[in-house]
């Protein structure tokens, strides 16, 4: 039985198009950088945070800080609906524009956004 060399695997179309589905999604995600690229910088930046001690206390002080205006935001918030939140979206920021977000629970969620 002979194989003729000229005959293509069917697959190769199905291939060709997952591929390209991938690459395109891929550079979609990535803002057309490289996913290489990606991680090295990550990578730099997670091995340069490691070796800093003062850098991870600055870090943990703020999240502290950070988690402490949001736990008081959430025990005002819990006794006066009219507490003023602990952090305002920035002006262009249009994602919490309805007032549903201004209610509980869902604006506790909101604060908790803003403050990361």
């Amino acid at each position: 039985m002979s194989i003729d060399k000229h005959q293509t695997d069917p697959l190769d179309g199905i291939a060709e198009t997952l591929d390209h589905a991938a690459a395109a999604m891929m550079a979609q995600a990535t803002h057309g950088l490289s996913p290489a690229t990606l991680v090295q910088a990550w990578s730099d930046w997670a091995l340069h945070l490691a070796i800093s001690p003062g850098k991870q206390l600055q870090l943990a002080a703020k999240l502290g800080r950070k988690y402490m205006r949001l736990a008081d935001y959430a025990a005002r918030r819990a006794g006066d609906p009219d507490t003023l939140p602990a952090i305002e979206p920035l002006p262009q920021d249009r994602r919490f524009d309805d007032p549903a977000w201004r209610e509980q629970p869902y604006d506790l969620l909101v604060q908790a956004f803003l403050l990361t």
